[in-house]
């Protein structure tokens, strides 16, 4: 089940980028503002240079599942923007990138 909800307007996406805190990892960039709001909002970006349309949404199921088996990491909003070079980590070694990019952040 998910713990988090989605951030889909622009708006949110650019509060996020300008108020944030920037952590970045090989193949993902995370900008979070922590205790901010109820619950956890994530925003997945995946640039056009990781692929094409199947390629992108790949990315953003693999940082979907990895999201969930992460479990809550408290309040807040975050973007996390990827590449496709997050398709080559095996998936422990994913979930624990984005771990020590959340709690970075």
């Amino acid at each position: 089940m998910r713990h988090w909800s989605s951030i889909r307007s622009t708006q949110d996406f650019r509060r996020v980028y300008a108020r944030g805190k920037r952590s970045t990892s090989p193949g993902m960039s995370v900008s979070a503002v922590i205790g901010e709001g109820p619950g956890l909002a994530i925003g997945l970006a995946v640039r056009k240079g990781a692929g094409s349309a199947v390629v992108r949404n790949r990315v953003k199921r693999r940082l979907r599942g990895a999201l969930d088996v992460l479990g809550p990491v408290g309040a807040g909003a975050a973007v996390i923007q990827a590449d496709g070079s997050i398709l080559q980590l095996p998936f422990q070694e994913l979930v624990k990138t984005l771990r020590t990019s959340m709690s970075a952040a």
